[in-house]
């Protein structure tokens, strides 16, 4: 799944900055997010 076909709400909220550690910190939480989403149809879980 790309992230520009992610629902908005799993996306992270914080900006994407081009920096190393800010980026791994927004995909860090994309990642969680995507773990506790309970699939398609599904709201998910913020």
């Amino acid at each position: 799944m790309a992230k520009g076909t992610m629902p908005r709400e799993l996306l992270s909220r914080r900006r994407h900055t081009h920096h190393a550690l800010d980026d791994a910190v927004e995909q860090a939480e994309l990642f969680a997010n995507l773990m506790k989403w309970p699939g398609p149809g599904s709201s998910p879980p913020r």
